[in-house]
């Protein structure tokens, strides 16, 4: 049985050393898939799988590769994508808010033609200012439509 620490947790060192006992177990009786899986699963559990691909590894250099083995190695691939890459960009999206969303082509179109229009309205070119950003103004409220327009269509 694994001693454990003070607080109730076992230490990296007892974690290591069950994931080798139970490689030891899987090379001693190789064709035995139960042990293969129950070694694959504590160490996704201990985030070990660098160790057990590592393991694998080298079995598959000293030994040859075997279908075993490739399936194996294929299961800690897939792990590894579904428990540390994420499936979507959506979470990223989220996480930016509101900043990121300020933050774009048609807003920042917008909010420079507002800026041009006041300066303009303070300076001794009147024309040229509220020309430039009046253009500005249309393209940026042009790109808000759009986007808009886009969102609602794939609603539907």
């Amino acid at each position: 049985m694994i001693a454990k620490e003070k607080s109730g947790r076992i230490s990296n060192q007892e974690i290591r050393q069950k994931a080798e006992s139970l490689w030891v177990r899987v090379k001693l009786d190789w064709e035995n898939e139960v042990l293969h899986q129950q070694f694959v699963d504590y160490c996704s559990a201990h985030y070990l799988l660098h160790f057990t691909a590592q393991k694998y590894q080298n079995r598959k250099q000293s030994h040859g590769t075997s279908p075993l083995l490739e399936k194996y190695l294929e299961q800690i691939v897939l792990i590894t994508q579904f428990k540390f890459i994420p499936d979507d960009q959506k979470e990223k999206k989220e996480k930016a808010g509101f900043i990121a969303r300020l933050f774009t082509v048609p807003n920042f179109l917008l909010s420079a033609g507002v800026t041009i229009i006041l300066y303009s309205l303070t300076s001794t070119r009147i024309a040229v200012g509220l020309f430039v950003g009046l253009f500005l103004l249309g393209l940026g409220g042009y790109l808000v439509f759009r986007n808009l327009s886009r969102r609602i269509s794939l609603r539907e």
